[in-house]
Parts: structure tokens; sequence; C-alpha cells
């Protein structure tokens, strides 16, 4: 006869494996995300499309959303109202 105890636990670890593996994959995406919005900021050929928008735009959103704009530049400002949009 078999001794089951090993396949019970051949089946736990491998259950116990595929627990891991989703959950790092979960986590590695969240990762992956947190890291490219990071780098979105990091230069103006990065944030292109936003730092670009109509001056008048960008300012309204900002100022309604409550930031400063005195004084700071597009990229600034941008970096600011994304954070602030929780984007």
């Amino acid at each position: 006869m078999a001794d089951m105890s090993k396949r019970y636990f051949l089946q736990g670890l491998a259950r116990s494996l595929g627990r891991a593996l989703a959950i790092y994959q979960k986590e590695y995406s969240k990762v992956e995300q947190e890291a490219e919005k990071a780098s979105f900021f990091d230069s103006y050929e990065n944030s292109y499309p936003l730092t670009l928008a109509e001056d008048d735009l960008l300012l309204d959103a900002a100022e309604r959303a409550g930031i400063e704009i005195e004084g700071r530049d597009k990229l600034e400002i941008s970096r600011e109202l994304f954070e602030k949009q929780g984007l």
C-alpha cells in the first residue's frame, strides 16, 4: 500500500506554491505600476501629454485642486495634480 502522507504532503506543497506564485505576480504587478507612475515625471519627454497641455487648462485644474501655482514650472504642477488625483 502506498504511503498517503507523502501524497498529501506533495499536494499541499503544490497548492502552497501555487498560492505563493499568485501573490508574487499580483504584488509584482503593483510594484511595476508604481515604478511606471514614478518615472512618468522624470522628464518632460515622459510626461509630454500632460505638461504640454494648454496652460490655462492645467493651471485652472491645479487651482481647483488647491495647488499653489505661483513660481512653479508646469512639470511640478502636473506632478502634484497627478498625485492629488490619486492616479
